[in-house]
């Protein structure tokens, strides 16, 4: 397990794991059933993009869809941020990863917990 040290030797340590994990000559952790998840922005392109996604997209989308009429400043929530409801959130909704259970109700996809206004996470997309 890996702390939060500092960011050069967070990134060599998360990329030894990583290469180690699924190296070609075998896991050296195959004993462990699980070995924890530990990843750096730098070595993993997917975080990178999810970094992207919620900080500069699904964040501003989610305050501004659930939170505009309790905030009172407009620090966190501006009214910009329609824009990107409407530009991009057909495409995030399209993003996402929906699966129906054997009992027909929906799981996985982008969720939201609104304790303000309880909106459904539909209110994200448009």
């Amino acid at each position: 397990m890996a702390d939060s040290r500092n960011k050069g030797k967070n990134t060599n340590v998360s990329h030894s794991i990583f290469t180690q994990r699924y190296s070609a000559a075998g896991d050296p952790y195959n004993r462990i059933v699980e070995v924890p998840t530990f990843g750096h922005s730098d070595n993993h392109a997917g975080l990178q993009l999810t970094d992207v996604l919620c900080s500069a997209l699904l964040f501003p989308i989610a305050v501004y869809r659930c939170a505009s009429t309790a905030l009172t400043n407009q620090t966190h929530c501006s009214p910009h941020y329609a824009k990107l409801v409407e530009k991009f959130g057909p495409r995030l909704q399209a993003l996402q990863h929906r699966f129906r259970d054997q009992n027909g109700h929906w799981h996985g996809g982008i969720s939201l917990t609104d304790r303000v206004s309880h909106r459904p996470s539909t209110v994200l997309f448009g």
